[in-house]
């Protein structure tokens, strides 16, 4: 080897951010009165392969994803969270208390869903009724 020759090799590392594809559908509780669960169940799917967004499809779904929840109150505060990864069928399920004489509001719903390669959001709400009303009458205002 000529003592002459200078090998030079450059590596270049280019952080590529994650794709947001990743379909998050969602089933959920949108009305809950005090001393009751609400439900969320998501379902997260490859686009490409339930192009009609049905919830129930039983091929195409992602398994071993992992699956945020955040629950955030009227002052957004964190009311309930969890973490989750998809069973084999892409499914993840949660429940969370509505206590006694909880207020009438809304609650926010982030799902935050990754993978290796992707990572998608969604954001919904579900309206809390207070105190179950009495005698088939509608909540107070």
């Amino acid at each position: 080897m000529n003592p002459h020759i200078i090998i030079k090799s450059v590596l270049t590392v280019t952080k590529i951010g994650k794709n947001d594809d990743l379909q998050i559908l969602v089933q959920y509780t949108q009305r809950v009165y005090s001393k009751e669960f609400a439900q969320i169940d998501v379902k997260i799917y490859d686009p490409i392969q339930n192009k009609l967004k049905d919830f129930n499809q039983n091929y195409g779904f992602l398994t071993n994803t992992n699956v945020e929840i955040i629950i955030l109150d009227a002052n957004n505060e964190e009311f309930y969270s969890a973490v989750e990864i998809t069973n084999d069928k892409g499914f993840v399920e949660t429940k969370f208390y509505i206590p006694e004489r909880y207020p009438r509001e809304s609650l926010t719903v982030i799902i935050n869903a990754e993978n290796e390669n992707s990572k998608s959001s969604k954001i919904l709400q579900i309206f809390t009724l207070g105190e179950v009303p009495n005698n088939n009458t509608s909540p107070p205002p």
